[in-house]
């Protein structure tokens, strides 16, 4: 199993120093060759992928999948649903910028993704059962 990511409530008491440095954009673009579905975000400080999905439910189970490692990481990037499509940006406000745990994250979502598929494709979803009354719970 890898090794957690540093935490920011793990920061060095003297230092401050949580072990978060900036990785710079040059560098990034290098580093995701490693991780060719993965691109470099318009505002250069974050990286980005787009998950894509044959219908919502399935996309959702992915996002809940996602969000239980980035929960256990404590790294929490910025998950966007659009029907099957789900959309990561991973990004550190610490720094204002990309991380090595960033990228340590976008490697372990990918493999987060690439078991679901796999999984998917032997087992049958549950049936979709909606709480009656939806968000509005009226």
């Amino acid at each position: 199993m890898d090794a957690p990511l540093p935490r920011a409530d793990r920061a060095d008491p003297i230092t401050n120093d949580v072990g978060l440095t900036l990785v710079p954009i040059d560098d990034v673009r290098t580093e995701l060759a490693q991780l060719p579905e993965w691109r470099v975000g318009s505002d250069d400080k974050r990286i980005v992928r787009d998950y894509l999905f044959p219908d919502y439910r399935e996309a959702i189970e992915f996002v809940l999948k996602a969000a239980r490692l980035c929960h256990t990481e404590s790294h929490y990037p910025v998950i966007r649903i659009d029907h099957g499509c789900v959309t990561v940006e991973c990004h550190t406000p610490f720094v204002d910028g990309v991380t090595e745990n960033d990228l340590a994250i976008a490697s372990r979502l990918d493999t987060v993704h690439f078991v679901h598929v796999a999984t998917a494709a032997r087992e049958p979803m549950p049936a979709f059962d909606p709480t009656p009354g939806g968000c509005s719970g009226g």
